[in-house]
């Protein structure tokens, strides 16, 4: 399986190999052109990044080449796995991924036949239209043959710079991402006003805190336990639920939700509904998400009770034309069960248009997800796939896409 990360070069150095008692120094004058050597191999694995040089990459590292990327999370062996998995998939085109770098901070140790290359690296980057930055730090391992420098090991990782940028930066989240925070949202309220404290404990964190209505003390997680557990005893049960409309906020591992909620509780044959607006946080940790807070505030004014959505109203909601600036790009028909059908509009510059039919299209009612798949014309001409993920909220779909190699994501307007 090859593990993308279009942007990277070069990976994380092992172990170095036992050899006893070989000390090390940083490029004696002995070994300049050694040094200038390892960094000319350096230079060169970087341009076939750039030039999208499979071959040139191939013949630059060892045959038991080691080595990691950051996101690989395991021990990449031989060149095969380092060509599979730390290079970028086969087809892109150059002008693509890494477009550019810059090498600093550089330096050479020597153990004997052994050069091992510290250094920086500031890369540009390109994904679809967007263009970037990213700086790495690594370390390279080089062996010295018959036919010179090449190496055999590498450890590349995120320059500490790079990883405060990634966390603080707002990212897209895919549709599978999207259902999973709010399959947790959903978890934690019903869990809430079923009394069920024990799946409440482990939707919510020990550092839980809460700002409920008409209190100006902060919730906990233990009074939010003693709240739930008071009111199943209340003999109240909640008898619908919903969340007419949804927004998303996220960076790195924590999600904000901004969010409109309508409930109805029942008890003696009455029926209280409440409306809302709320603001959540989720936190994803160890593959769960939780819940570390949350604000609520009651809407005092009366508006219709709206139903549960139908498969009706599913139709209803999905079926139809949606864009934005006046443009169409989506057409589409909901059967009403599951499928989807209709036509992707694709545009570029002034006038030209792509329309492509989606030849495999699902929608989910429940969780309001859908993926839109066919066939297309890339930018520069060459037949593509495309997939399209969102949700739906009322009268907008939002969500990415993918065209090829290029990504992007996207916000319509109903407009018919």
């Amino acid at each position: 399986m090859r593990i993308h990360f279009a942007f990277l070069i070069g990976c994380l150095p092992l172990v170095l190999l036992n050899q006893p008692t070989l000390s090390g120094q940083s490029t004696p004058p002995d070994r300049s052109a050694d040094a200038a050597a390892i960094r000319a191999e350096i230079e060169k694995i970087s341009q076939a990044f750039v030039d999208k040089d499979l071959k040139t990459l191939e013949a630059t590292h060892g045959k038991d080449w080691r080595g990691f990327t950051p996101w690989s999370g395991h021990v990449i062996r031989g060149v095969d796995g380092y060509m599979n998995e730390a290079t970028f998939e086969p087809g892109t085109p150059k002008g693509q991924g890494m477009v550019g770098f810059k090498i600093s901070d550089f330096d050479v140790v020597f153990y004997g036949d052994v050069g091992v290359a510290s250094f920086v690296m500031d890369l540009d980057v390109v994904n679809g239209t967007q263009k970037g930055t990213q700086k790495l730090t690594l370390v390279d391992v080089f062996h010295k043959g018959p036919k010179g420098w090449i190496q055999v090991a590498s450890n590349t990782s995120l320059h500490p710079d790079e990883i405060g940028h990634l966390m603080s930066q707002r990212r897209q989240m895919g549709t599978s991402d999207r259902a999973a925070v709010l399959k947790a949202r959903e978890a934690v309220w019903r869990a809430w006003f079923a009394g069920d404290v024990d799946a409440l404990s482990k939707l919510v964190p020990p550092e839980l805190i809460t700002i409920e209505p008409d209190s100006d003390t902060f919730g906990t997680h233990t009074s939010n336990l003693e709240g739930s557990r008071d009111f199943a005893r209340s003999g109240a049960k909640l008898t619908r639920l919903e969340f007419p409309r949804t927004e998303f906020q996220a960076y790195g591992n924590t999600v904000i939700l901004y969010t409109t909620y309508e409930l109805d509780l029942t008890k003696d044959g009455n029926t209280d509904t409440q409306r809302g607006v709320a603001t959540e946080v989720f936190v994803q940790q160890n593959g769960r998400w939780l819940n570390t807070g949350w604000q609520l505030a009651p809407l005092r004014s009366s508006t219709p009770r709206l139903t549960t959505q139908s498969s009706d109203t599913g139709k209803a909601s999905l079926s139809g034309k949606w864009g934005s600036d006046g443009k169409v790009f989506l057409e589409l028909a909901f059967d009403g069960k599951s499928a989807v059908s209709g036509t992707a509009i694709w545009r570029q510059g002034q006038g030209l248009e792509q329309r492509s039919s989606i030849e495999d299209g699902t929608f989910d009612p429940k969780t309001a997800a859908f993926k839109l798949e066919g066939n297309t014309q890339a930018p520069n001409g060459t037949p593509a796939r495309f997939v399209i993920e969102g949700t739906l909220e009322r009268d907008v779909v939002r969500g990415t896409f993918r065209v090829g190699t290029e990504t992007g994501d996207f916000e319509f307007k109903r407009m018919s």
